[in-house]
């Protein structure tokens, strides 16, 4: 499989860690990674918390305590809240922002000029024809973000991830990147109407 890198300060540790299925993320519309021990660590680890929030609401239902009982609806308002928050955030952690273009090159070169006014893009290699990816480690002063762009037919599949500390998927980012990918569709598919547009000399 031909691949386009976009990288920012890109390590071998995660080419391999976020190496994607293309294959079952076009099968699936959804970005599914070359299956390692780390990431299906990570997922446990993010339905756990779900779950462990989810056993903490029930907790003052159980207890009762009376002396408490005016804070234990806010507290478990609270607990609800931030649980559907987090259920969304991993759902849409993986969701891609399926956009319908005109042809594949076309796409290519719209989609990398797009990106490129969202993103400091560098080391640009344009060689291969199926995924686009922009990687950027997580630094001391700004998070890591991964961009990636699945190219299949005239529909591009775009997808957004947050990067925590030591390069860890982040569960708390989903929504706000899916909403960013939606801002860069939005804009891909203005740079493709400017495209149709016939100029004055013709």
């Amino acid at each position: 499989m031909k691949s386009i890198y976009i990288r920012v300060d890109l390590s071998y540790h995660v080419d391999i860690f976020y190496a994607i299925d293309y294959n079952k993320s076009i099968k699936k519309k959804r970005l599914v990674y070359k299956t390692g021990y780390s990431i299906v660590f990570e997922y446990i680890w993010y339905w756990l918390i779900i779950l462990f929030s989810a056993g903490v609401v029930t907790l003052p239902a159980i207890v009762k305590p009376a002396n408490v009982s005016h804070i234990s609806i806010y507290y478990i308002l609270f607990c609800i809240v931030f649980d559907f928050w987090l259920m969304l955030n991993v759902f849409f952690l993986n969701a891609f922002v399926e956009i319908q273009g005109q042809q594949k090159d076309l796409n290519k070169e719209d989609i990398i000029n797009t990106l490129s006014e969202f993103y400091n893009l560098k080391n640009l290699n344009t060689s291969g024809n199926k995924i686009i990816r922009y990687v950027r480690l997580t630094g001391f002063f700004h998070g890591g973000r991964v961009v990636s762009v699945l190219l299949k037919d005239d529909i591009i599949y775009l997808n957004i991830t947050t990067l925590l500390r030591y390069d860890g998927l982040s569960c708390f980012n989903g929504l706000y990147n899916y909403y960013k990918c939606r801002r860069i569709a939005n804009r891909f598919k203005e740079l493709q109407t400017i495209r149709n547009i016939p100029s004055d000399n013709q």
